[in-house]
C-alpha cells in the first residue's frame, strides 16, 4: 500500500523573496508528479494560519491548483502548522482501511518561528494513537536560504527520527534545483519497503528488503 505524505510548506511573506515560493512549488509538484503512483500526497501551507489546502490523498494536479492561489503572506507560526498537520493526519489515518500505513511529514520553511519551535508537537508525532494503535509519524525538515533557525531546524530533525549526521541535522535547499533534489531524496526514503507487512514500494511484494 502507498505510504502517506504530507508535505507543510511555508507561506510566510519573506517566501516572496529570492524566487522561494517559486522554487518550492516547483520543488513539491514535479516531487509529486515523479511518486503519485507510490505515495499518497497532501499538502499544508501555514504562516500567521495554518490550511490543509489538499489533504491526503491529492493528485500532483490538486497539488499544483492549489499551490497557485496562495500569495505568500504573513509571519510564521509553526506550532500551528504542526497542530493542523496532527489534526489532519489523526482523520485520515483513523478513517484509513489499511492499517498502519506509513506516514510522513515533509516540513520546509525558509526562517524561524514567531511563535516557538514545535519540538514537542514533533515528538507527539512519534507516537499518535490511532484506534488504540501507536502510529510513528515522522518528521523530515528542509531549511530553504540562508535566513532559518538552525537550531530550532535541527531540534526538529532530531526530534522527528530524521537527523543527518554532522552538524546541519536537517535538509538544506537555496533553489530550484536543490530543493527538488532534497524533496525528491526524502520521498524516496518514505516510498522504500519496510517491515511491517504491507507492499509499501508497490512492487507485488510483501516486505522484500
Amino acid at each position: 500500500e502507498k505510504p502517506n505524505l504530507l508535505y507543510v510548506l511555508d507561506k510566510s511573506g519573506s517566501m516572496n523573496n529570492n524566487n522561494k515560493w517559486a522554487n518550492a512549488k516547483a520543488g513539491v509538484v514535479n516531487n509529486a508528479k515523479t511518486y503519485e503512483n507510490r505515495i499518497r500526497f497532501g499538502l499544508e501551507t501555514f504562516s500567521t494560519n495554518a490550511s490543509i489546502d489538499a489533504g491526503i490523498p491529492s493528485s500532483s494536479a490538486t497539488i499544483s491548483t492549489a499551490l497557485n492561489k496562495i500569495t505568500p503572506l504573513g509571519d510564521t507560526y509553526m506550532v500551528r502548522a504542526m497542530n493542523t498537520a496532527r489534526a489532519h493526519l489523526e482523520k485520515v489515518l483513523k478513517a484509513d482501511t489499511i492499517k498502519g500505513r506509513p506516514t510522513t511529514i515533509v516540513f520546509i520553511t525558509d526562517g524561524s518561528p514567531s511563535d516557538r519551535c514545535p519540538v514537542s508537537e514533533v515528538t507527539a508525532l512519534r507516537k499518535l494513537s490511532i484506534n488504540g494503535t501507536l502510529v510513528d509519524v515522522k518528521t523530515y525538515v528542509i531549511g530553504f536560504g540562508v535566513n532559518v533557525n538552525p537550531t530550532c531546524l535541527n531540534s526538529l530533525a532530531t526530534a522527528g527520527g530524521t537527523a543527518l549526521s554532522g552538524t546541519i541535522k536537517y535538509y538544506f535547499a537555496t533553489n530550484q534545483s536543490s530543493i527538488s533534489t532534497v524533496i525528491g531524496q526524502i520521498a524516496n526514503t518514505a516510498s522504500q519497503e519496510i517491515c511491517n507487512g504491507l507492499d509499501d514500494d508497490c512492487d507485488g511484494k510483501v516486505d522484500n528488503l
